[in-house]
């Protein structure tokens, strides 16, 4: 059974935005997951599909390693904002 080795975010440009120094930047918004296995395979899950305007483009970028002592947010019962979903090894929803 293979293992993950790396996890990317595919996100997608859904707008842009000024930073503090006034130069434009794209905004990304997360649309699902990549896995890379260390046998070599890898494997994409989207959560959604972007819709109109779209250029077609996805964009992968490396999840960085949460450091053990951060606390994972979850949402408190009747919070607007819903917990971050969960996945197993092979990307399966939990």
């Amino acid at each position: 059974m293979a293992n993950i080795q790396k996890q990317y975010d595919i996100c997608v440009i859904t707008g842009k935005y000024r930073d503090q120094m006034g130069q434009e930047k794209n905004r990304y918004t997360r649309v699902g997951v990549h896995f890379v296995y260390d046998d070599g395979s890898f494997s994409s899950r989207l959560e959604t599909l972007p819709v109109i305007p779209w250029s077609g483009s996805l964009y992968y970028f490396e999840r960085k390693e949460q450091p053990a002592s951060s606390p994972v947010p979850v949402s408190a019962p009747g919070s607007a904002m819903p917990a971050p979903p969960m996945w197993d090894q092979h990307g399966n929803l939990l």
